[in-house]
């Protein structure tokens, strides 16, 4: 409903919507998604409580916190190896049951279970990263993440059919997207750039 009010909002919305960057606009969705079933399975292990959403959402930033860190200490790493590593980590998402953890205790238990869950913000991070390095028209681009964001959030009503796992498999298909639509052209950095 919220979809139909914004195509019907104008011409100008239709404008925004057809003129989006797809690659920005897929990982805005995919990262929308990726957080909300994150924090959905994490409530499996801890429990639903602030804390636990609080330790999740931190665990997310720091993940972000770590891909950008990676990206200016080592602005070369082959694009081949960030897509290896976000296809993997989405297919442990999607494949390794979290009763795994169960077998973990205290602090060791959040953390790794932490760190499993949002593995794949760090690799699509750089992938971010790059990106936007790479783009000319970054209010055009961040314009675009915010709406595919907003587009991931609505998507996730999709859970109450066919289950928060499901989800990983919106996420790799926004991911997919969004990879077979990135910029091929410019530095693969603004540090490789001044290099």
């Amino acid at each position: 409903a919220i979809l139909a009010i914004v195509l019907l909002a104008g011409q100008r919305a239709l404008r925004v919507t057809i003129g989006s960057d797809w690659h920005f606009f897929a990982l805005g969705a995919a990262f929308l998604l990726l957080e909300v079933q994150t924090v959905s399975r994490a409530t499996l292990l801890f429990g639903m409580t602030w804390i636990v959403n609080a330790i999740v959402i931190s665990a997310v930033l720091v993940m972000i916190l770590l891909s950008n860190l990676v990206a200016w200490r080592w602005p070369r790493i082959p694009q081949a190896v960030i897509i290896a590593g976000l296809s993997l980590t989405l297919v442990g998402l999607a494949l390794v049951p979290l009763d795994w953890f169960n077998a973990l205790t205290g602090a060791t238990k959040l953390f790794a279970a932490s760190a499993f869950l949002t593995a794949p913000v760090f690799f699509a991070g750089l992938i971010f990263i790059r990106s936007f390095a790479k783009c000319e028209d970054k209010s055009r681009a961040l314009g675009s993440n915010l709406i595919g964001a907003l587009v991931g959030g609505l998507l996730e009503a999709l859970s109450f059919v066919t289950g928060i796992r499901a989800l990983i498999i919106l996420v790799g298909l926004f991911y997919l997207i969004a990879i077979l639509r990135r910029p091929m052209a410019g530095p693969t950095s603004s540090i490789a750039a001044a290099e």
